[in-house]
């Protein structure tokens, strides 16, 4: 179901994920998780409670993925 949902993202969401994956010398399926658990669970259950959202921002917020 495409529900055109516009997600935008700034460069610390980046460097964020980039920053934990260096410090943790991951492999890819540690990369994956990763992404997973910041960023994709997150994200679902965000969209799930705010159903009639349109556009969703990513920022880093005290370390952490933040959902606008």
């Amino acid at each position: 179901l495409d529900r055109g949902i516009k997600l935008s993202y700034n460069s610390s969401v980046k460097k964020l994920i980039f920053d934990k994956v260096k410090r943790e010398k991951s492999h890819a399926r540690q990369i994956k998780n990763l992404v997973k658990s910041t960023i994709q669970v997150p994200l679902s259950e965000f969209i799930v409670k705010n159903r009639k959202i349109e556009k969703i921002s990513l920022k880093v917020v005290d370390k952490s993925v933040a959902f606008i």
